[in-house]
């Protein structure tokens, strides 16, 4: 069984839209046949269903960057950085604006705004579980006798030979390519804007990245459709590069925890239902272990601010939200959730105590 955490699948597919609504008409073709070659098993798409998708792309396509261009930059960041301080990815505004997309075998599916980015999130988790299939055939699992590092890379090898070696068409190929990237691409953001300090489990995003690049480079000769997607990599790295600028502009990648900036915000408005009804959206994604630690040491802060000063009205406030959370995972039927968030506050408080 190959598991995920639950909030790297929401973070996929968001991220895969968004990126795809500013990618090019021909980008989008791409996928969409190598999604019906690789995902379908089909050869070719009935041409009126071909001719259809091109008609709504190339009318969409201008209105879709336009519209949207201001927006992801600063989404696609506030997006990650969510991901990497709480282990949450929300779905942005700019995704919810366009409703959900239909299923496969619904005609408004053809075209749709996000039936690109949706066909890149198939091709990204190709890769996530190739993989892991790359850790299971080298037997990994059973031996110690190589570095983490080294396993690392050679997982990736491995699932960049079948999904992108071993692909039956240059669209297959290069939309492999790009699945790759993409996931390579969130990891190398959250190293950025991650606070972990713990001994990693994975070489770096960036190094794999330069890996991916080097083993196009070296199939140029057996695969032209390399070429093709070189340029498609180094593209999709030009755009990503200037979402990361857009987002830092835009303040939205500081270190400051998003929680406790929400928190404040909360108790500053005096909108408590805002975070009534935000956290347990954010804890349904598994109760993930960044979210109940943060919970944990914002609780602590408040009670050391309120420490040493007891008229401290915006404290007591902020710890109440907080205490809310705590009291409701110790009323739950299962303890799973007091239990964690209970581990974590006792290491907060040990850690201030020390």
């Amino acid at each position: 069984m190959i598991a995920l955490p639950m909030g790297a699948m929401p973070l996929i597919s968001s991220g895969a839209e968004m990126l795809m609504l500013l990618a090019d008409t021909s980008l989008c073709e791409t996928l969409g046949n190598a999604l019906t070659k690789k995902g379908l098993g089909k050869d070719s798409e009935p041409w009126l269903l071909r001719l259809r998708r091109r008609l709504v792309r190339f009318s969409s396509r201008p209105y879709l960057a336009k519209r949207f261009s201001k927006q992801i930059g600063w989404q696609f960041g506030m997006m990650i950085h969510r991901y990497a301080h709480l282990g949450t990815a929300d779905t942005p505004d700019v995704i919810r604006e366009l409703g959900a997309i239909p299923l496969v075998t619904d005609v408004r599916r053809w075209g749709h705004p996000l039936e690109a980015g949706s066909n890149l999130r198939f091709f990204a988790i190709q890769f996530l579980l190739l993989h892991e299939c790359g850790h299971v055939a080298a037997g990994d699992l059973s031996t110690t006798d190589t570095s983490h590092f080294e396993m690392e890379f050679a997982a990736d090898g491995f699932a960049f030979r079948e999904l992108i070696g071993t692909a039956d068409g240059d669209d297959v190929a290069i939309s492999g390519t790009l699945g790759a990237w993409l996931i390579l691409t969130l990891a190398a953001w959250i190293e950025d804007l991650s606070q972990e300090t713990a001994p990693r489990s994975h070489p770096p995003a960036r190094e794999r990245l330069e890996r991916l690049r080097a083993y196009l480079r070296s199939r140029e000769q057996e695969q032209p459709s390399m070429t093709r997607a070189l340029e498609v990599f180094d593209a999709m790295a030009s755009m990503q590069k200037r979402l990361f600028e857009e987002a830092k502009s835009a303040g939205v990648l500081t270190m400051e925890s998003p929680l406790s900036r929400f928190l404040s915000m909360c108790a500053q408005t005096g909108r408590h239902e805002m975070f009534y009804d935000q956290l347990p959206r954010w804890l349904l994604f598994g109760a993930p272990s960044r979210l109940c630690r943060e919970l944990a040491r914002l609780r602590v802060c408040m009670e050391r601010r309120i420490e040493s000063d007891q008229q401290d009205g915006r404290a007591k406030e902020q710890l109440g939200l907080i205490n809310w959370v705590f009291d409701a995972a110790l009323a739950a039927p299962s303890n799973f959730l007091s239990r964690k968030l209970q581990a974590f506050y006792a290491r907060a408080r040990a850690a201030t105590d020390s």
